[in-house]
């Protein structure tokens, strides 16, 4: 049974040889590098997607999981790797935001890549506790306002310490920034009344009872309200500022120059995954959103964007490596 894989593959070669290997893709397992470490949301995401991109592609999809550095290690093997579709990588949107996690970035985030569509979104959830004299994003702005010294609060990554940056264009509020290691910290530090606020993101609230804690959800950094927390009002519409969007997301891509075919062939399978009800479902149960456009063209205009516009929020809020 073993030779009939390489059988029906010869005889293909034999019949058109003008073909090559990218024309009967995929002929074998495929390898999905996740740059973080299992049980993350990340990682869990990944899952679902990789076991239905499985029976439709005809081939395993095999996730390997290469945490480190800020997910680095992961994009710079996949970069690194040979660019025959073997080989992918799960993007974060934070990938373009990588000169200023690693002073030698060893890849250009753009460049070296070869897109081939997102599959969700993960925004960030404002929260306080319940020992705080305020009970909504204005308030705590307002509340800000008279105390002079402002409030705290806290984040874990790049794009929480954007967030910050945009919460300081809606008020002139002193915002003192706490580095956190982990998400479940801060609102653990926040229940406490240890921290004022901080940006936390649907999966980690979910796994608060809201009632039992006293957990309150100010405000959520997507641009629309997420199917995850429908209660939760979006920053942009109770500011006003309609431009105000912050939410890692999480794709797919190969390293550069990776044939168009293999490009199209996952493009087209994976659009018809993320469209799978079930597999909606269970995302959506976990607390993240699906993203609808899941072009490999829809991919490289958000990384160009991305790099663009975050990165002058970055330098704006001087954040180095």
């Amino acid at each position: 049974m073993r030779l009939l894989p390489m059988t029906v593959l010869m005889t293909v070669f034999f019949q058109f040889p003008s073909l090559s290997l990218a024309d009967v893709y995929p002929s074998k397992p495929i390898r999905w590098i996740v740059p973080f470490a299992p049980g993350g949301s990340s990682d869990s995401s990944a899952r679902p997607i990789a076991s239905l991109l499985s029976a439709e592609l005809g081939q395993q999809v095999v996730i390997e999981n290469k945490p480190g550095a800020g997910a680095i290690l992961g994009a710079d093997f996949v970069a690194k790797a040979p660019a025959d579709g073997y080989t992918l990588l799960l993007v974060p949107g934070t990938h373009t935001l990588g000169k200023y996690l690693s002073k030698n970035l060893p890849y250009d985030p753009i460049k070296d890549f070869t897109p081939v569509g997102r599959m969700v979104s993960v925004p960030y959830v404002l929260v306080t506790g319940p020992k705080q004299p305020f009970s909504s994003l204005m308030e705590m702005i307002a509340y800000g306002n008279q105390q002079g010294s402002g409030f705290s609060f806290g984040t874990t990554d790049v794009l929480g310490m954007l967030s910050v940056e945009l919460l300081k264009s809606v008020s002139q509020t002193k915002v003192v920034q706490i580095n956190y290691k982990g998400a479940p910290a801060i609102v653990n530090d926040v229940l406490g009344g240890h921290l004022d606020s901080g940006a936390t993101t649907p999966p980690v609230v979910k796994g608060f009872s809201k009632e039992k804690n006293g957990l309150r959800m100010l405000a959520i950094t997507s641009a629309k309200r997420s199917p995850s927390l429908p209660d939760v009002p979006t920053v942009a519409e109770l500011t006003g500022i309609k431009s105000f969007e912050i939410a890692t997301w999480y794709g797919i891509a190969g390293p550069a120059g990776m044939p168009v075919n293999v490009v199209e062939r996952l493009e087209k399978a994976l659009i018809k995954v993320m469209a799978d009800p079930g597999l909606k479902t269970k995302l959506i149960d976990m607390g993240v959103d699906v993203i609808e456009d899941n072009s490999a063209k829809s991919m490289a205009a958000t990384m160009r964007s991305n790099f663009d516009q975050w990165g002058k929020l970055a330098d704006k809020a001087g954040i180095k490596p």
